[in-house]
């Protein structure tokens, strides 16, 4: 039978969204009543005009069909004392299955920080048009009862909700379309909600009409404010030219390219050195830290031997300035296009991560023509020489500044003679081989654009580690370059001496003063490590399986998708399809499966996995260490010769998999000894990684890409966009007030040492111990938490046990839905986060300094009899589990797990329920099923300590503290709870 609404006659498929499909109409119906009933000579003072049925997009429902009054007010009262004691209101709210607070924007603690990268649809949110045909009440949760008939048959309308819905007048309505059709996110729409109710009347009414004009007043201000530098101009000031994009073209033969840029010195002058707030982090000179051994210290870029070389070659009195350029395509409009942003290397890594401190300088697109034309040897030669005539003008006011000696500027409240030198370059391994002029095929002699090793040596990570081959020198290209620009025999001959060297016989416009381009472009973690060895090991792992045993490829896939199914602390989620159903595999992706692949491997039926199994775990140990933020060089040496060792197990791992890629130039850059020589020049890999530069790309380059006309040119657009966003940062420090930039300082400071203590937020109902028990399936939860509360409150709480449990089950307490834990993450125990359950799995601080394992069930904050708080969460301990019997050790399964050792592997106790105290939880655990025994799980300890070496990861500790909530005053909780 058809289910057809007889309102709008839309059709469903299920009863149960039919019945939900109609309540709304009744409660537009409900809505629209009392708005006739307010009219004019209606029954109240406060009358508003009529809003006619369909005027604001809201039809007009049928009123037979309405449910009575007497069943709504019954309905309306269970709702009522389901919401008692409870503050804001969250099932009321429309933002329920978020858990966020009504009246709070959301902001970058309001989300969860291991999700943030996920689709907006995974997560499987519930919708009133579900067709699962079950009937949901405001909260998400589903109803026993049943959708109430008529004498027709039809499901009755139910108007119960009406009186508790919020009013959605015209004005509403449009901003929810405006939002709708401009494609805004839920947090772009909380940003502006925000910046509304934040602002005076008096503010808003002075905005312009359309956002062309407002955006004029910033470019015009931001200009004047750039001029004159982000501070008032000091006598001794260096003049440079301004700051802004300029469209050349550049032509050669019967090939042009129009090109976006700007001055590299009136950036770095304008960016850095002239600004209040980046020039005071600029540091000077170079320094020599030493380990406790008394070797040399790495650390950040001017404790490597690059800058002391370059200091030495300065004049007597004169400042280096270590310039850093990032390139790198990307994507846009289905062209790559490439952004050319430019940093210093005296800012610490922390600060160059920042995107104020990463301006871009050009914009590179690439040059086009028919399918045909691109296949020829002159337009690949037309190609790379526009490339480098443009590189040629980006690097051209670095060559002259030089030439004059360096310039005289006051940074930082101190007249310094400053001389700029570019340092190094970021850029993947296609674009290296483009900004050198190497062949950039493996196939070619010398495939290595660093050094001369030939081709059948590239996978030889001990060799080439042992023994390096001579690095690649720029007089010598030179050299061979301008002799095979001649005639005759001499230059037949260099010609073919180029091809030797694996070089294309072109200039070269990175051929600048003190720069090496082929030393200067170190690997880099993100193309190196993530998208290339580590890459290569997986990608082999399952062609291999594909080959030889499908169903094993299909069960690690399963494995893939069920390890990240539930959310986890800087874990990628994978598809139902697993690895093999990425579209793409980012960098995310891979950096997921470090952590998730060697316990995945454990067990897997029909293949042996052992050795792949151990590559995988000894792996993250070569790539911690490179995400360290201190590295010794005894301990460099000890790394260089593990790595190395490590490089021919999986070149020998591969070719026993039948893999053709057992030597690739990606291995031979990060493990064959060129990663020990930059970190040596440069300080640790983080401060030339590309990852740091990813989110810069989407700022600048793919969001704004997204947003803009198609009918204009896209370099124009991003070209004023990303100079505009200069502008904003620039109008920001002379715009805000004292008082206002005080706040914000103060609010940074208390965020900051807010991250050491737990807090508890996002109130759901009045906590019910009866109610608790019967969900949870024991006896006694009272008795339980009058103990933990005699310990805590003696004063409060009597020593009789019995007289304890009577007067903790009366006490007034609210159940809480997430909070933070000692790290600064957060953690959840809620019943229904964006559309299901989630209660996360956390490490406990035990008597004695050991680690215990818990899942959080019921956080809560008791109000004691003398109007103190007491704050607890309800946990359910986890107890190890005993290693499988009658397994011998000798077969390849107990090889396998040897590589998962250091995992501990638990079970859930039984029943296991403890209070604990909120300081005691110390951090998120993800825990991975034992595929052998149901109901045990691994403690993924890869997945802590691949955190461990990243700095916490996507789950740490954030920069905007939410500890304030309103939730958390004892005096305003009680007040409450008397309410």
């Amino acid at each position: 039978m058809d289910l057809v609404c007889d309102v709008c006659d839309e059709r469903f498929r299920h009863r149960g969204a039919l019945s939900n499909h109609r309540r709304r109409h009744a409660r537009a119906q409900a809505t629209l009543a009392g708005r006739r009933g307010a009219e004019p000579g209606g029954d109240g003072p406060g009358a508003v005009a009529p809003v006619a049925a369909g005027a604001a997009g809201l039809p007009e429902p049928d009123r037979a069909a309405g449910a009575t009054a007497d069943d709504g007010d019954a309905r309306g009262g269970r709702a009522a004392s389901r919401r008692v004691a409870s503050i804001g209101d969250a099932c009321g709210d429309d933002e329920t299955n978020d858990g966020r607070e009504r009246g709070r924007p959301l902001s970058g603690t309001e989300s969860d920080d291991d999700d943030s990268d996920s689709d907006d649809d995974s997560y499987g949110g519930s919708d009133d048009d579900s067709d699962d045909g079950v009937e949901r009440d405001n909260c998400g949760a589903a109803t026993d009862q049943p959708p109430e008939s008529d004498s027709s048959g039809r499901a009755a309308l139910d108007t119960s909700d009406a009186s508790r819905t919020p009013e959605l007048n015209s004005a509403h309505l449009r901003f929810v379309s405006m939002a709708q059709r401009a494609r805004l996110s839920e947090r772009q729409v909380d940003a502006v909600l925000a910046y509304v109710r934040e602002s005076s009347f008096s503010d808003l009414r002075t905005l312009p009409r359309h956002a062309r004009t407002l955006g004029r007043r910033v470019d015009a201000w931001g200009s004047l404010l750039a001029s004159a530098s982000r501070r008032p101009p000091v006598p001794g000031d260096a003049l440079v030219a301004p700051a802004t994009f300029v469209q050349r073209t550049f032509v050669h033969g019967d090939y042009k390219l129009s090109v976006h840029l700007r001055d590299i010195w009136a950036v770095i002058a304008e960016t850095f050195l002239l600004d209040a707030a980046a020039a005071p982090q600029l540091h000077f000179g170079a320094t020599t830290p030493r380990a406790a051994d008394g070797s040399r210290l790495y650390s950040q870029m001017w404790t490597g031997s690059w800058w002391s070389r370059a200091e030495e070659a300065l004049p007597w009195g004169t400042d280096l300035l270590a310039v850093i350029l990032h390139i790198d395509d990307t994507p846009v409009w289905n062209k790559a296009l490439g952004p050319v942003y430019v940093t210093l290397g005296n800012l610490p890594t922390a600060a160059r991560r920042v995107h104020a401190n990463l301006p871009v300088l050009a914009y590179l697109p690439k040059l086009d023509a028919p399918s045909g034309v691109r296949k020829t040897a002159a337009f690949r030669a037309a190609k790379r020489a526009l490339l480098h005539l443009i590189l040629a003008e980006i690097v051209r006011p670095l060559d002259e500044v030089r030439r004059l000696g360096g310039v005289g500027v006051w940074v930082a409240g101190r007249h310094r003679h400053v001389l700029p030198q570019l340092a190094l370059i970021v850029a993947d391994n296609e674009e290296k081989a483009l900004l050198s002029l190497a062949y950039k095929k493996k196939t070619s002699a010398r495939p290595c654009h660093h050094c001369h090793v030939p081709g059948v040596r590239l996978g030889d990570t001990v060799g080439t580690s042992l023994a390096p081959f001579p690095a690649r020198r720029v007089h010598e290209a030179q050299e061979v370059v301008q002799a095979a620009s001649g005639r005759g025999r001499a230059a037949a001959a260099a010609r073919r001496l180029a091809k030797e060297m694996s070089l294309h016989s072109m200039r070269n416009g990175l051929w600048i003063d003190g720069f090496s381009v082929y030393t200067s472009m170190p690997p880099d973690l993100l193309h190196e490590a993530d998208l290339g060895v580590w890459k290569r090991l997986v990608t082999a792992l399952f062609d291999w399986l594909e080959r030889t045993a499908p169903r094993a490829a299909d069960e690690l896939d399963q494995r893939l998708h069920a390890m990240t199914a539930a959310p986890a602390p800087a874990i990628k989620r994978f598809g139902a399809s697993g690895f093999r159903g990425l579209q793409r595999a980012e960098g995310k992706h891979l950096q997921s499966t470090m952590a998730l692949l060697p316990l995945a491997l454990v067990d897997l039926p029909g293949v042996d996995v052992t050795e792949v199994c151990h590559l995988a775990a000894e792996w993250l140990d070569i790539y911690m260490f490179l995400q360290s933020t201190e590295v010794a060089g005894s301990e460099l040496a000890a790394w260089q010769v593990k790595a190395a060792a490590w490089g021919e197990r999986l070149r020998e791992w591969l070719r026993s998999v039948g893999s053709a890629d057992g030597v690739f130039p990606k291995l031979h850059h990060l493990l064959g000894g060129h990663m020990r020589d930059a970190i040596k020049r440069y300080g640790v890999p983080a401060g030339f990684d590309a990852g740091a530069f990813e989110g810069r790309h989407v700022s600048s380059t793919k969001a704004p890409a997204r947003l803009a006309s198609r009918s204009t040119d896209l370099v124009a657009q991003l070209a004023k966009r990303a100079r505009r966003d200069e502008y904003l940062d620039t109008l920001t420090h002379h715009v805000d007030t004292p008082a206002a930039t005080a706040a914000r300082t103060a609010t940074a400071q208390y965020g900051g040492v807010a991250h050491g203590s737990a807090a508890l937020s996002w109130p759901g109902e009045a906590l019910d111990m009866a109610k608790l028990e019967r969900t949870l399936r024991i006896r006694k939860l009272a008795e339980i938490t009058a103990t933990f509360l005699r310990e805590e409150a003696p004063d409060d709480i009597p020593a009789e046990a019995g007289t304890a449990a009577v007067l903790t089950g009366r006490l007034p307490a609210l159940h809480m839905h997430r909070l933070r834990l000692a790290s600064g993450a957060l953690a959840y125990a809620h019943p229904a986060f964006r559309g299901a359950a989630r209660y996360d799995d956390v490490a406990v601080s035990a008597p004695g300094g050991a680690t215990w394992f818990a899942r959080l069930v019921a956080p809560a904050c008791f109000v004691l009899p003398s109007g103190r708080t007491v704050e607890a969460v309800l946990v359910r301990w986890y107890e190890t589990a005993t290693t499988q019997a009658g397994r011998a050790s000798t077969t390849a399964t107990a090889r396998t797990r040897l590589a998962v050792a250091s995992c501990a592997r638990v079970r859930p106790g039984d029943p296991g329920l403890d209070w604990c105290l909120p300081e005691q939880l110390l951090y998120r655990v993800a825990l991975v099923p034992d595929w052998t025994q149901p109901g045990t799980f691994y403690v993924n300890e890869f997945l802590a300590r691949l955190l461990g070496a990243c700095g916490g990861g996507a789950d740490g500790p954030s920069a905007d503290d939410d500890s304030s909530d309103s939730d958390r005053g004892g005096d305003r909780l009680a007040a409450a709870l008397a309410a």
